[in-house]
């Protein structure tokens, strides 16, 4: 699986396989941690990010990504890629379960909160993922379908840099 997401230098995309112990990303994500693109998007260890991810922020991180049900998720922690080279993140994604209900992959999207104002694309995330999920557990089925179709579209356009 190769991921491209050029349209937005800043944030990237990727996945991880919890149960092969792989994960897969597109440049920007790999740039954000100081990993070499090419390996990245091949898929590393998890074990290569949460190294780069800053001494004090790491455990709680690995516990709040094996941990958790199926659902969205939202994180902000600092990757530290060299002595006095330490930059914000957040990091915004759907956890699937496996049928024994433990962790088996995170989807996401990670972004450098310097450089963007966080009043926007990331809070517009944090907004229309959190009205899906709260339409997700509605009994309104058509409220749910049109929210679905909209962040589809908007998804798309964002991916196209519309």
């Amino acid at each position: 699986m190769h991921l491209a997401f050029e349209s937005c230098p800043s944030s990237g995309l990727y996945v991880w396989d919890v149960a092969d112990d792989r994960v897969v990303s597109c440049a920007t994500t790999a740039s954000l941690f100081g990993l070499c693109p090419d390996a990245a998007g091949r898929g590393l260890p998890i074990a290569t990010f949460f190294d780069l991810i800053h001494p004090d922020d790491r455990i709680r991180m690995r516990q709040a990504t094996l941990g958790g049900n199926e659902g969205v998720y939202r994180y902000q922690y600092r990757i530290k890629r060299e002595a006095n080279d330490e930059i914000a993140v957040r990091t915004v994604g759907w956890r699937f379960a496996a049928e024994d209900g433990a962790c088996s992959r995170h989807v996401g999207t990670i972004a450098a909160l310097d450089a963007a104002p966080i009043g926007t694309t990331i809070d517009i995330v944090d907004h229309c993922l959190a009205a899906y999920q709260k339409a997700q557990t509605s009994d309104k089925r058509f409220v749910q379908y049109l929210l679905g179709m909209v962040l589809m579209e908007l998804g798309y356009d964002i991916a196209k840099g519309r």
